[in-house]
């Protein structure tokens, strides 16, 4: 008799864990299931920044390019000129090869490889569906037209306005408000924008409404412009640092 009733105390166990093992399997796969759900659901960030992959293979230039002025183009910055030379600045006469004298003597010059590159923009065929233009905060508008119609490209010889057929912005209101107006006149999505510009500040303002950005705090040299247009199109916030 109690060989018997070990026997089915046995089984009762080997019973009790069956059914355990039952109720375990759905409740941990549900579980699992769910788990899996939540981590997928998490990761539209991934699946974007996958198609964003997909995109720069396919897009190879920028719709729209757009350039900042003072300490990105050309040094010193108009509010230098205004201070050091108290208030003269305008008119600027040409003195050497990328170099202009401000009314008080100072002198402006196009920074790093800026000729060269606009130079490309304007010339090179594979730039021909590509527009220029400007986003500035300068402090003396007038002065900075001045500039654009005074300097000319090395080969060419036209003035630097000619190459920026794209919109316009020089005011003093932020840079995203500038980039708002932009894409909006030019129906041109942020996605498809490239700036360069020399404040790290607007930069990386500028990148969150998904434009990509090339800090170039020395000017836009070859370098800059280059890693610029390899990097393109940037994820959403990233500053491309030239």
């Amino acid at each position: 008799r109690r060989t018997m009733t070990i026997k089915v105390n046995t089984a009762a166990s080997a019973l009790s864990l069956l059914l355990c093992t039952f109720l375990l399997i759905p409740a941990f796969s549900f579980q699992s299931l769910s788990l899996f759900r939540k981590r997928f659901s998490m990761a539209p960030s991934l699946k974007q920044a996958s198609l964003r992959g997909v995109e720069a293979d396919l897009t190879t230039k920028p719709s729209l390019i757009v350039f900042d002025l003072d300490g990105c183009l050309w040094s010193p910055e108009m509010y230098e000129l205004l201070w050091e030379g108290r208030g003269a600045g305008s008119p600027f006469t040409p003195i050497g090869e990328n170099q202009m004298q401000s009314n008080s003597g100072t002198v402006v010059q196009l920074l790093g490889d800026v000729a060269h590159v606009l130079e490309e923009l304007h010339s090179n065929p594979k730039w021909k569906d590509t527009h220029v233009g400007i986003s500035s905060r300068t402090d003396e508008p007038t002065w900075a037209k001045e500039l654009l119609q005074k300097f000319q490209l090395p080969e060419s010889k036209v003035p630097l306005q000619t190459v920026f057929r794209g919109p316009i912005e020089i005011s003093y209101d932020s840079k995203t408000s500038h980039f708002e107006r932009i894409s909006k006149s030019t129906g041109v999505p942020f996605e498809e924008i490239l700036f360069f510009d020399n404040e790290f500040g607007n930069c990386k303002s500028v990148s969150r409404q998904g434009v990509s950005v090339c800090h170039c705090p020395d000017g836009v040299t070859r370098d800059a412009f280059n890693r610029a247009v390899n990097s393109f199109p940037c994820q959403w916030g990233q500053v491309v640092q030239g």
